[in-house]
């Protein structure tokens, strides 16, 4: 165990509930996935050593990658609440004190004092703030210990972080959400702590990143995205956060990358990529999420690579593999359920 104490291990009951603030932002929004970027992803496209999923080889999610960004900014106000140095702001009754920047006696309370001003109070509407280096970076109201009505974080310079509502502890509403630029960063609302209806993202500097919607907290409805200069990045449909039908994936040169169907959520039908330069990579077909039929892979300069038939998903008869210089390869033979049996 450390032996240097930060300020989360002094920070009065009113600054706790802060933290369970982001506590509770990152349980209801980290739910079934991994940390990712606001409308970078989309619901996570099925693994395949073999195959080439596209841009989800580098940030797949599952879900709501929407509100993935939303978590990202609620970690850096769960970090503020354990730097040292932090000191919390017990404000008083809800509604008393407009300005959180300004605390009685025009100086930030102790952790001690504001400790014992929340538990004086015993509980009811309490406004509440945060300081760190003479910034407030997290203010509000909590409700008999649980954050209820308007919420603000902010960063490190002052600037606007997040902003939204809760009611009984869940963010609910409308929220937004801004990059250290002062660019909005991402926007959509809230039902019960979960995302619904359209949410949008921006690029810093204020250029659209993606669209799509949600429905009782899974993606659903159309998703598209951008690459910082505009291009198109991705588009799909998900139906309650699964995969479903044509998705499409292009460079970040707008050259396309790869063009696929998905039926629940798995790879489904034909699938076909490319090289940047425009040469076809693979070209085969999928069911329920595993390669069969014919196969074929190409060098980008056109060279094939591969080539063979898969049999659910395992290579299967004879397999060719070729150098870049067109020579066949000594693995090259017939393969039985995926091993290679003779040449």
């Amino acid at each position: 165990m450390l032996a240097r104490r930060t300020a989360l291990d002094e920070l009065p009951r009113a600054a706790v509930a802060v933290l369970v603030v982001t506590l509770v932002l990152l349980a209801v929004l980290g739910r079934d996935r991994a940390p990712e970027a606001v409308l970078a992803a989309g619901p996570r496209a099925p693994g395949d050593a073999g195959a080439d999923p596209g841009p989800d080889a580098l940030r797949g999610v599952a879900g709501a990658a929407t509100v993935a960004r939303v978590e990202d900014l609620v970690a850096d106000a769960l970090r503020v609440l354990a730097a040292p140095g932090a000191h919390a702001l017990a404000l008083g009754p809800a509604g008393a004190r407009t300005d959180p920047a300004q605390p009685a006696g025009g100086a930030d309370a102790s952790p001690a004092a504001a400790a014992e001003t929340a538990d004086e109070d015993g509980g009811g509407a309490r406004d509440v703030a945060l300081r760190l280096d003479g910034v407030v970076r997290a203010a509000g109201q909590l409700v008999d210990g649980a954050p209820d009505g308007p919420w603000e974080f902010r960063h490190a310079d002052g600037t606007p972080q997040a902003r939204g509502v809760f009611v009984a502890g869940l963010p609910d509403g409308a929220w937004t959400f801004w990059h250290p630029d002062g660019t909005t960063r991402a926007a959509g609302a809230f039902a019960r702590g979960l995302p619904t209806g359209p949410w949008r993202a921006w690029h810093p500097g204020g250029a659209p990143e993606s669209e799509t919607a949600f429905l009782d907290g899974l993606e659903h409805g159309r998703r598209r995205e951008w690459w910082p200069d505009g291009r198109r990045r991705r588009e799909g449909r998900s139906v309650r956060g699964e995969r479903d039908g044509r998705w499409l994936d292009w460079y970040e040169s707008g050259a396309p990358r790869t063009q696929g169907t998905y039926r629940d959520g798995l790879r489904h039908g034909p699938w076909t990529s490319w090289h940047e330069n425009g040469e076809w990579k693979r070209r085969g077909r999928f069911e329920d999420d595993r390669r069969v039929g014919p196969w074929t892979e190409w060098y980008a300069s056109g060279q094939v690579k591969e080539e063979g038939v898969y049999v659910a998903g395992l290579r299967e008869g004879r397999w060719r593999f070729f150098r870049t210089d067109g020579r066949l390869e000594r693995r090259s033979g017939t393969y039985v359920a995926g091993r290679r049996e003779r040449p």
